[in-house]
C-alpha cells in the first residue's frame, strides 16, 4: 500500500524514494554507532554497569523503530521527521 505510492511502476521505484530511504536507513545506523563511542563515557561517568548501558541501548532503539514503523503507517498528519509527531 505505502509502497504503491512510492513506485513508477511494477519493480520501479523513485530515486527520491529510493534516497529517502537510504538517508533513514543511514541515520538509524549512525545512531547505534554513536552511542557505541560515548556508552564508555556514560558507564564512567554515571557509575553504570554494562549491562545497565546495554539495557539503555535496547530501550532507544526499540522507541526509535516503532516510533518510525507508526509514523510510516499514520499518514493524516504530515511530520517534519518520521520519528516526531510535531507538525510542519
Amino acid at each position: 500500500m505505502i509502497l504503491r505510492r512510492w513506485t513508477l511502476g511494477p519493480g520501479y521505484f523513485s530515486r527520491w524514494s529510493v534516497l529517502a530511504a537510504s538517508c533513514c536507513v543511514n541515520l538509524f545506523t549512525l545512531y547505534s554507532y554513536a552511542y557505541g563511542l560515548f556508552s564508555d563515557t556514560l558507564k564512567n561517568s554515571l557509575g553504570f554497569s554494562q549491562s545497565a548501558v546495554d539495557v539503555i541501548a535496547s530501550v532507544g532503539e526499540a522507541g526509535l523503530w516503532s516510533t518510525f514503523l507508526v509514523a510510516l503507517r499514520r499518514r493524516e498528519r504530515r511530520t517534519c521527521l518520521p520519528a516526531t509527531p510535531t507538525q510542519c
